[in-house]
């Protein structure tokens, strides 16, 4: 079988295990393209005097117009690199604002913490960190705030590994479409070649806000108690939208609140369907044997949530046995404050606000700019008040998964939108222009996955599967039929492949729709079509279902650019 390799794995690892919305993070190997392009809303740093303190929250670099003539290192720092962004799940287009296209092949200096890349062995190639990972329980660091090392010649001599804050001095480099240097074959963003690094005496070791929130620590972080007031007047700073009516925090019983969330699911999927629905994810192997839908959706929100903005009244709902000053309870009730500031000013489209959005995966894509805004909202947040933006769930609410494959496809609305907005406001746009950007809402979830097609039409041609598509299959019509898309199909592909093989294969989707039947000798049987943009994508689809996984496949037509199977049970 063909499998290449497409695109950073590395971003949804860290977005789905550490909770931060979808960043990326160090990846082993990857294939980045990238371009330089202004980004207009990036900081731009003034020069100052080397050595001189950087102001708090601002970049360190000073990067003068050309090379200076005692060829003097420039000094930079982590925040400074946060200024690019990717614009594209599947193939990694990134864009880099001036002031780091500007830095490209300079020398430069930034001090932070060695972390092995090969081995402890030797660190010839090695990671420069922003702060000390100390534990298997904190999470990576976003791939934008991890430098890729190779140091210079030694003349045979040891590269011995630092544990205390260093400064790596060396060429940096940017990875672009047509780099070829050690750290863009290894998937990283930047770069530092011929590198030294030199020990501070003296310095202890510090660990980021990221990186103090594992589960051994969860509550020796507190954060500030707030009255329900001054908590809203924080977020609508963040996001920059004043509350139209007073917000109210609420305080509810585990029963309500499960109550609560049951509710949400019934709103997004009629019962009538929830059997059936369970009946089709089970063939598509999202779900084990006799899952209910309902109890399976909502245990997946239970284990992550403890704040609900209420659907009638300007009040957020709390779980009451959340502990209310650890910083995820914290974080969870400024995102639903944020939706409902969002709700009063009109600033993001409801599940139904478009009646042409009759699909799952449609609805699905409408829910990645809500939950997308929400995911940066709390981000903005945390970084106002110097919190973790993915702190550990907190152990009272934590519940052991029984359907994995299931809780991947339920987190695909999160995380991905979390990416989609940002690629279209960047880190520093006002949340207030989300609105301005979505000319009109998102159809697929591929468009998700890949903004620049949703702000580009003409980059894709999408090829729905019409709702009647299975109607003569059998001698009666399905009882149901849904379309998968792209955020269906990337965990129904990731049960067998890994995340950059199952990106790669879902990169030529064009349209897609599943057909149930619930037979009357109690057999149930399951029809998927994919339609893909070429002959190549669907051939290459078709070989990567494994033998023995209880599908069977439909003869293959030459030059069609579709593919049918079935599964039965």
């Amino acid at each position: 079988m063909n499998r290449e390799r497409h695109g950073p794995s590395w971003l949804l690892i860290a977005a789905l295990a550490a909770g931060c919305g979808g960043e990326e993070a160090a990846p082993q190997s990857a294939e980045p393209a990238v371009d330089v392009a202004p980004h207009q809303d990036a900081p731009q740093p003034a020069a100052r005097d080397r050595g001189a303190p950087a102001p708090a929250g601002e970049p360190t670099a000073a990067v003068p117009p050309g090379p200076g003539a005692d060829g003097a290192e420039i000094e930079i720092d982590f925040p400074l690199l946060d200024g690019v962004r990717s614009l594209d799940l599947i193939d990694p287009y990134r864009v880099f604002p001036e002031h780091l296209a500007a830095l490209d092949g300079r020398r430069v200096r930034i001090a932070g913490f060695m972390a092995p890349f090969d081995s402890l062995d030797s660190m010839r190639r090695c990671m420069v960190v922003p702060s000390y990972v100390g534990c298997t329980f904190c999470s990576p660091p976003a791939l934008n705030q991890v430098v890729f090392v190779e140091q210079g010649d030694l003349d045979g001599g040891a590269f011995p590994f630092v544990e205390s804050v260093a400064v790596f001095s060396g060429t940096f480099r940017l990875s672009l479409p047509e780099s070829d240097h050690g750290g863009s074959r290894e998937g990283f963003i930047y770069t530092l070649e011929d590198a030294t690094v030199e020990a501070v005496d003296g310095a202890a070791r510090v660990a980021a806000p990221g990186h103090s929130t594992s589960p051994h620590q969860a509550g020796s972080q507190e954060v500030t108690s707030v009255t329900a007031a001054e908590l809203v007047a924080q977020v609508a700073e963040a996001v920059g939208l004043a509350p139209l009516r007073p917000i109210e925090i609420e305080l509810v019983e585990a029963e309500r609140f499960r109550a609560l969330v049951e509710d949400g699911v019934r709103a997004s999927y009629p019962e009538a369907t929830h059997g059936l629905r369970a009946g089709a994810f089970e063939l598509l192997g999202l779900l084990p044997e006799g899952a209910d839908w309902l109890e399976s959706a909502t245990e997946f929100e239970l284990s992550r949530r403890v704040a609900i903005a209420s659907g009638s009244e300007p009040c957020v709902l709390v779980f009451d046995s959340a502990p209310d000053r650890h910083p995820y309870t914290r974080l969870d009730i400024v995102g639903e404050i944020a939706l409902l500031l969002a709700r009063q000013h009109g600033a993001l489209p409801g599940r139904t606000d478009d009646a042409s959005a009759t699909s799952d995966d449609a609805l699905r894509a409408r829910d990645c700019v809500e939950q997308g805004y929400r995911a940066m909202a709390i981000r903005r947040f945390a970084t106002a008040q110097g919190l973790p933006p993915g702190p550990a769930v907190p152990v009272e609410i934590v519940r052991r998964s029984r359907t994995p494959d299931f809780d991947l496809w339920q987190s695909m609305t999160r995380f991905c939108g979390y990416f989609f907005v940002r690629a279209l406001i960047g880190d520093a746009g006002p949340l207030t222009d989300l609105a301005e950007e979505l000319d009109a809402l998102p159809r697929t979830t591929m468009e998700i996955f890949r903004p620049r097609w949703y702000q580009d039409p003409e980059r894709w041609r999408p090829d729905p599967v019409p709702a009647d598509f299975a109607d003569d299959w059998l001698d009666i019509p399905p009882d149901l039929t849904d379309v998968l898309g792209v955020g269906g199909l990337f965990p129904f592909l990731r049960r067998w492949y890994a995340m950059e093989e199952t990106l790669g294969y879902v990169s030529g989707w064009t349209g897609d729709r599943w057909a149930y039947w619930r037979l009357p000798d109690e057999r149930s049987k399951l029809l998927l079509e994919v339609r893909w943009r070429d002959e190549e994508a669907a051939l290459l689809f078709r070989d990567t279902i494994p033998d023995g996984a209880g599908w069977s496949l439909e003869p293959h037509e030459d030059g069609s650019d579709r593919v049918r199977l079935s599964r039965a049970r």
